[in-house]
This record gives structure tokens, sequence and C-alpha cells, in this order.
């Protein structure tokens, strides 16, 4: 009976310790393009963000993006995944200027309600 009790509490501790890392570290926070490389002369019209953001942590009128520092360059569209993160939609000829290959940085910008300031990168492929 011990042994169980001392590893559902360890298992515990476990889970809550990395929750505490992760939700303190937004510095670190990441950003994933699609499509993952734009092919200019084949573009679509628009890319999308993804990130790991909760929406409801963000000031929804302060997000926008750079381009390899080039910026700021406001969204077309604002919306939420399926586990509650901000997406990022951007018209492809906004950023068409500011690419050239092979890579392309792009930085998610804003505020934090809590009055941080949010910055999140990725890379994207340029063709």
């Amino acid at each position: 009976m011990k042994r169980i009790s001392i590893a559902t509490l360890a298992l515990v501790l476990v889970i809550s310790l990395s929750g505490i890392s992760l939700g303190a570290d937004r510095w670190e926070e990441q950003i994933t393009i699609s499509p993952q490389v734009l092919v200019l002369d084949f573009a679509g019209t628009r890319i999308s963000i993804h990130s790991i953001i909760p929406a409801a942590d963000l000031v929804k009128n302060s997000i926008y993006i750079e381009v390899n520092g080039a910026g700021p360059i406001a969204p077309c569209g604002l919306g939420v995944d399926l586990r509650g993160n901000i997406v990022v939609k951007v018209r492809v000829d906004d950023i068409r200027q500011y690419v050239a290959p092979p890579s392309a940085e792009i930085a998610l910008r804003g505020l934090y309600v809590s009055g941080e300031e949010l910055f999140a990168t990725g890379t994207v492929g340029i063709r």
C-alpha cells in the first residue's frame, strides 16, 4: 500500500513541476509555420502561424509579425485551435518583399494580458 502511495505522490510531483517550468519560460516559445517551405512562384494566398501560446493569455489587438526583422505586419486573421492556442494568418503578398531564399525568420510579436511582451520565432524555407 505504501509503495502505491509513494509512486503516486512522486508522479504528481513530477507532473506539477513540469507544468511550472513550462509555464514560467515564455521567452522560449516557438511557432510552427505552414507551409514549411514557401515557393515564391507558386505560393498560396496565406501562411498560418501555429503557436503553443494560449489565446486567453494574449491581448488580441496587439498581435503582429515581423519577417527578418521587418514589420510590423498585421495579420489578416486570428483564430484559436482545438487546444485553445492562438493561430495567426498572414497574406503571402504582405511578406513577399521581405523574404529571399534559402529561408526567412518569422517572429510573432504582441503583448500578454500580464503586460509581458510576446516574442516567438520560427523559420520557413524560401524557394
